[in-house]
């Protein structure tokens, strides 16, 4: 009786294939750090945390950007307008979210924490 090596062939064939399409699956979905079809992380823009206090008050800006043949761009997610825009006296750190569909359109957030200005106090009338 000859022995066949069909059967193993084939099971290493079928192995091969899952693990393809497991990866591919992973890549295409965004689960890697850049997807094909659909991208969506945080990451930090500041990274000095020595002495950084953990703060709660939060502004976001945003630039939204469609790229096909030509790149266009609009608004404005730069730290310090975003700061500015919110009322922030002091921005302690930034992160960075990104969204991206099929690399066509992406959207980038800049998320800024820090401490508010303290509004005036109000002065007696005349």
């Amino acid at each position: 009786m000859k022995s066949s090596s069909v059967g193993t062939s084939s099971r290493f064939l079928r192995g091969s294939g899952v693990a393809l399409l497991s990866c591919l699956g992973a890549v295409l979905s965004g689960c890697s750090p850049y997807g094909i079809i659909y991208t969506h992380k945080f990451e930090p823009l500041t990274t000095d945390y020595h002495d950084t206090p953990t703060v709660t008050e939060q502004g976001a800006g945003d630039v939204k950007e469609i790229s096909y043949y030509v790149r266009v761009l609009w608004n404005c997610n730069g730290i310090g307008d975003v700061a500015k825009k919110h009322g922030f006296d002091t921005v302690y750190y930034a992160d960075l979210e990104t969204l991206s569909i099929f690399s066509i359109w992406k959207q980038e957030w800049a998320h800024v924490y820090g401490t508010r200005k303290v509004p005036a106090e109000p002065r007696g009338g005349p």
